[in-house]
């Protein structure tokens, strides 16, 4: 049952925040490179008519990613933090309820998306998203059983290996005259492979992916990694949703093309807070208060003065640059682009440093605080929408994102205030 007696190390302060940090950092530069570099591929192949459907159907299964990844992060990182042995069985408990939980969750995303979509030639594309998530929940396994042991540089590879080769598959399908069909098979086939190979790494490394039924636990697993799930699922929807909200309330698949590039480059730049929060959890999860302190008093005015900076650019120079990038037809992207940095990027990206940070707090309430913030934030964001969408159109979406990012960014704040006046 137990690969390797490698022992977790104990937390290093902001120096080992900063080497897994940017380790992991690297993996997901690499990830958003490749995801650009894709873009890149597909914007031009397929035009925003074309893009505009593809770009929807991926962002309603990301939208639902926190759910089949089940927030186990933060939990693992505890356990690991505690000792070896339990973070192992903690795995192995995740692993099972995966495997029974990932296909019941996907039925229902599938089902869900097809109900809802009013083209009957797009329907059976739910199926192939489903199978992606499937196969990006299994794999999501693997790579939270490694950052949890500071194994980012393992994280490195595998990203560097997958991402980049479906981008290279990608380029080939679609110099062979792929479609959108094709390009969704290819990025669900990519997922299944990395879960297959990087379970295999981990058994070997750190623990096998067993089956542990009898002692699974997992309505208790469910109530520990809600706060986590809702967490990501306000990310994720923030990020998400505009482009599946655009896709009922927007005239045309041209328009909902130019704003899926421009929430597509957004999300490009908030996975790098994201990235910095994830990595940070298991050194804040065994590290003192003042630690924690002293990692937000950095990171989190740094990402607003970075968000800002690039809104200026985009504002500045970024209509020439998506011009030239990804051709004149997608132009248009750029205020929008603009907007969703000033309005969405700068609230989000703190947020989500401060989401993670709170997570990993051993406060009383703490969990059940991040998951409030969480849930008024999606609120707050579906409010502004129906205020924001009719008067404004795709630029209503944004505005009403970003709505949603400001209520959870403030919600976070509280808490923080709240946890930094308790006892721990």
């Amino acid at each position: 049952m137990i690969a390797s007696e490698r022992t977790v190390a104990a937390p290093g302060g902001l120096r080992t925040i900063a080497r897994d940090g940017g380790l992991l950092f690297a993996a997901r530069l690499i990830a958003q490179a490749s995801r650009l570099g894709y873009v890149l591929l597909v914007v031009r192949a397929l035009g925003p008519d074309l893009y505009g459907v593809l770009v929807y159907l991926q962002a309603w299964g990301l939208m639902f990613l926190p759910l089949v990844n089940m927030g186990s992060q933060a939990l693992l990182s505890r356990a690991f933090g505690c000792s070896l042995l339990e973070g192992q069985m903690m795995a192995q408990r995740l692993w099972t309820l995966r495997l029974v939980a990932v296909p019941v969750l996907t039925a229902l995303i599938i089902g869900l998306g097809m109900a809802g979509e009013p083209d009957p030639a797009i329907r059976p594309l739910f199926l192939i998203i489903g199978a992606a998530l499937v196969g990006r929940g299994l794999a999501a396994w693997s790579n939270n059983v490694l950052v949890a042991n500071r194994r980012s540089d393992q994280v490195l590879v595998i990203e560097l290996v997958f991402r980049l080769g479906e981008v290279a598959a990608a380029a080939l399908a679609l110099k062979w005259g792929a479609g959108i069909t094709a390009l969704l098979a290819i990025h669900a086939v990519g997922w299944w492979l990395q879960a297959a190979s990087s379970a295999l790494w981990v058994g070997a490394k750190v623990v096998r992916p067993a089956w542990r039924w009898r002692d699974l636990g997992g309505l208790m697993l469910l109530r520990q990694n809600a706060a986590a799930m809702m967490a990501g699922l306000a990310l994720f929807t923030l990020l998400q949703g505009p482009v599946v909200l655009g896709r009922h309330v927007l005239g045309t698949e041209a328009v909902l093309g130019q704003l899926g590039l421009a929430m597509q480059l957004l999300s490009v730049l908030a996975a790098v807070p994201n990235a910095l929060g994830i990595a940070a959890l298991p050194v804040l999860v065994g590290a003192g208060a003042d630690l924690g302190r002293r990692y937000l008093r950095f990171v989190v005015p740094a990402s607003v003065v970075v968000a800002l900076a690039l809104a200026g650019i985009s504002a500045v120079a970024g209509g020439p640059v998506l011009g030239l990038l990804f051709g004149e037809r997608f132009a248009a992207a750029a205020p929008l682009l603009t907007v969703g940095l000033l309005v969405l990027l700068v609230p989000l990206a703190p947020a989500a440093l401060l989401s993670q940070a709170a997570l990993a707090s051993t406060r009383p309430g703490a969990l059940r605080h991040v998951a409030v913030a969480a849930l008024g934030g999606l609120a707050g964001g579906l409010l502004a929408a129906g205020l924001a969408v009719p008067r404004w159109g795709a630029e209503g979406i944004l505005f009403a994102a970003g709505g949603g990012a400001v209520v959870w960014l403030l919600l976070l704040i509280r808490i923080h205030l709240r946890l930094a006046r308790t006892p721990s």
